[in-house]
């Protein structure tokens, strides 16, 4: 499984990624457009990933993971 942190803001996200070891296997600052975020999580090679997103105007983004089988904590 793979974990992601995303830090949310207006323009962009920052997006980091572990797999269960705790190893960085991805890092990357993504414009928040849809197809860019999900760009970012199929390069990934691993088909279990959940993303933690910080509590703000997170609904939309949250949709579109759960939407593209990616589990969402707040």
């Amino acid at each position: 499984m793979l974990y992601s942190g995303i830090d949310l803001h207006k323009q962009f996200s920052v997006i980091s990624t572990m797999n269960d070891k705790g190893s960085v296997v991805s890092r990357a600052k993504v414009k928040n457009r849809p197809e860019l975020l999900l760009q970012y999580f199929d390069k990934l090679d691993d088909s279990s990933h959940q993303a933690v997103i910080e509590a703000t105007f997170w609904g939309w983004l949250a949709d579109l993971l759960e939407d593209n089988k990616i589990q969402v904590v707040l």
